[in-house]
């Protein structure tokens, strides 16, 4: 027979199983309280946390899961994955992750698209594992961060650098054109000048006189182009006239033949009879540019470009779409190509600035907002029509003015008025001044040419009276025209000065005049607008 443990032994037994009990509980506890620290990490984990089955369907959906994809853990559970966060355009590669994860290998970090569940794509950093147990695969954990706002970040970063560069190239264009503006409005001032000599030395009937004729419009029309080169780096000025724009389009026209491919077939329609309009002219060169060049880049395989200009009324419904706008008589200028058109989303951003839709390099975004910016300053407006693969229309509407055109070259008036006082005329540029030497002797006055600031400063301070005028160039070197006119005037107060400019970014008409300046003048001056400027001034 077996002995019948002591009651000492059935104690220790007893106290061994409490031990035992209590440290089960323990671990239970902590088993507990690990699980609850794992749900809570599950549940407050900004991340997508899903964990498969072998299947690859899902066991579990955290809240960031819900979050980020829209489904709730309900909907979630029991479906494929790729079912639930994978399209068409993805489902390739998010196949291939699948099963090198199901094999057993680990999937490092890696961009991605997946989708929401009301299909919008979500910007993701996606990784995975697989679950192992003693070497047998489990399931599978799949972890997705959210980047979609860190990205549209980047892009806006991106965005933003693009738009320095571009401001950036602006400026430079700006500086570069500046300085041609100045050099080239001389070189015009000389040729312009010695073909008014010659003339003005022929009788009438002589057959040069159609030459020189041709000469001096060439000028004047180059003179226009460094205008408009100002103006497209933002540093010309508005000079509004009532003008016809008809022949402005058609010299446009002419231009942008030359520069727009072959394959592009030009077609014009241009009223004879047309309202006239208070408009800067290198203006309208600058839309017909910018809509022309627009137009030719929708028709890479070649099409029909058509330009029109006609008179146009709009009652209070025509005038409808564009905000703003007021009923009434208006100039319509429309181009129009056959291009492959814009989407309505497009149309809604055109002219957004620095928006195009055009490959990089060609195209900076900012030709339609300039467009819109100088249509609207003349209270005008703008209509869009397009469809895709059916071209686009753009007509430009500008209000039409009251009173009668401006004539296209106001130096053109048949009096030019002479005087016999006595004029200091300072440049640099010594050919400059031996022309304007002449022209002013062959008038009447009596003219000292000289090209040194710093000698005709001390000239003046030598004989304060000595002269009447002075007629000085801006952009010299030793002393600029303003410093000289403002040194001239603390020695005579009353001195009559006049400041001529072929550019500067120094100095404008207003705060010349604020300077005391008599007449601002803009090179290349014609024999008309030099001699009209000064009989005024002396008067």
């Amino acid at each position: 027979m077996r002995e019948k443990p002591s009651y000492e032994a059935l104690q220790q037994r007893v106290k061994a199983l409490e031990k035992e009990a209590e440290k089960r509980r323990r671990v239970e506890l902590e088993l507990v309280k690990r699980q609850k620290y794992l749900e809570s990490v599950l549940h407050h984990a900004p991340d997508a946390i899903v964990t498969l089955d072998p299947s690859h369907r899902v066991l579990e959906w955290n809240p960031g899961a819900e979050k980020i994809f829209g489904y709730s853990s309900e909907e979630a559970r029991g479906r494929d994955l790729d079912d639930l966060v994978s399209r068409a355009e993805v489902e390739g590669q998010a196949h291939v992750n699948t099963r090198k994860v199901l094999s057993g290998h680990p999937l490092d970090p890696m961009e991605s698209v997946r989708y929401r569940k009301d299909g919008t794509p979500v910007q993701v950093i996606a990784s995975g594992a697989p679950i192992l147990l003693d070497g047998e695969l489990q399931g599978v954990v799949a972890l997705y961060t959210d980047i979609t706002e860190e990205k549209k970040a980047q892009e806006e970063s991106r965005r933003l650098e693009r738009q320095l560069i571009q401001a950036q190239k602006y400026e430079a264009l700006g500086t570069l054109t500046g300085g041609i503006a100045h050099d080239f409005n001389n070189i015009l001032g000389i040729i312009l000048g010695y073909t008014e000599i010659v003339q003005a030395r022929l009788p009438a009937s002589d057959p040069t006189q159609k030459a020189l004729g041709e000469v001096k419009t060439a000028s004047l029309r180059a003179r226009d182009i460094v205008s408009q080169l100002l103006t497209f780096a933002r540093k010309g000025k508005e000079q509004l006239q009532i003008i016809d724009i008809r022949p402005i389009v058609k010299e446009c026209l002419k231009m942008l033949r030359s520069s727009i491919p072959a394959s592009v077939e030009f077609r014009s329609d241009l009223a004879e009879s047309l309202d006239p309009v208070k408009v800067d002219g290198t203006q309208i060169h600058q839309i017909m540019v910018n809509l022309c060049t627009n137009a030719s880049h929708a028709m890479e395989d070649g099409g029909v470009l058509r330009v029109e200009l006609e008179n146009s009324r709009l009652d209070a419904d025509a005038a409808t779409f564009d905000p703003g706008l007021e009923p009434g008589q208006y100039v319509r200028l429309a181009v129009a190509d056959t291009g492959q058109g814009i989407s309505r989303e497009n149309q809604k951003r055109i002219f957004d600035p620095y928006y195009t839709t055009k490959e990089l390099g060609k195209g900076s975004g900012l030709g339609l907002p300039v467009v819109l910016g100088i249509v609207k300053t003349y209270g005008g407006g703008i209509k869009v029509s397009s469809a895709i693969g059916k071209g686009t229309r753009f007509e430009v509407y500008l209000p039409a003015a009251r009173g009668g055109a401006s004539p296209a070259e106001a130096e053109a008036g048949p009096e030019i008025p002479s005087g016999r006082e006595r004029i200091l005329f300072v440049d640099d540029e010594r050919r400059y001044v031996e022309l304007n030497q002449q022209r002013l002797e062959g008038l009447g006055y009596v003219v000292t040419g000289m090209h040194d600031p710093l000698k005709a400063l001390e000239r003046i301070k030598a004989d304060p009276r000595g002269f009447d005028l002075l007629i000085t160039d801006m952009t010299m070197p030793g002393l600029t025209g303003d410093r000289l006119a403002a040194e001239v005037l603390r020695i005579r107060p009353d001195f009559s000065i006049i400041l001529c400019t072929g550019y500067s970014e120094k100095i404008s008409e207003d705060s010349a005049r604020d300077l005391g300046v008599a007449r601002y003048l803009e090179k290349p001056l014609s024999l008309q607008t030099l001699a009209v400027a000064v009989r005024e001034v002396l008067d």
